[in-house]
């Protein structure tokens, strides 16, 4: 069951503008507990609205969660069997959009025959994706657009159909 009034379709080229809203205020609510304020400007750095529709044209499959008022709240992005990034705007986490978001995207992979994904998790969104089943690896290190290294987490879930 969809979230009351959200609807999931994929990405569109004219969507890069609000897919990046929605990255940028995701990252900047992320707590300093997890990133210092200077990690999260580097994390965010060079955020474009054509990187979405130049990912997509590089074979990352991407949908977009759109709410009962015609928002783009969240996104989420796979491309073999790695899920790329699931992002949700703060005024709507919790509310079950990344869980359904993330659901379509393991049913996706499951479908073209992936058994075992990954993903490089913040360490804010660990907690979260322990919950749906994932395990933590270990702790890498990722050099972000801005240039500075953050920690994350990498993580795995074996999918069966």
């Amino acid at each position: 069951m969809s979230p009351k009034g959200i609807t999931i379709r994929p990405a569109l080229e004219t969507d890069g503008e609000k897919m990046m809203i929605v990255h940028r205020e995701a990252i900047f609510s992320t707590s300093t507990v997890f990133y210092s304020h200077e990690q999260l400007l580097s994390w965010a750095a060079g955020l474009v609205p054509n990187g979405y529709a130049k990912a997509i044209g590089n074979g990352e499959v991407i949908e977009v969660a759109i709410d009962h008022c015609d928002q783009l709240v969240a996104f989420c992005g796979w491309k073999g069997a790695s899920v790329k990034g699931l992002f949700v705007h703060p005024s709507n986490q919790r509310a079950g959009i990344g869980k359904l978001l993330f659901s379509r995207a393991e049913v996706a992979l499951i479908e073209s025959g992936i058994k075992k994904t990954k993903i490089n998790a913040s360490l804010s969104a660990v907690n979260f994706y322990e919950q749906i089943g994932y395990r933590k690896l270990c702790e890498i290190h990722q050099t972000t657009r801005g240039g500075l290294e953050l920690p994350f987490a990498r993580m795995e879930k074996k999918l069966c159909a």
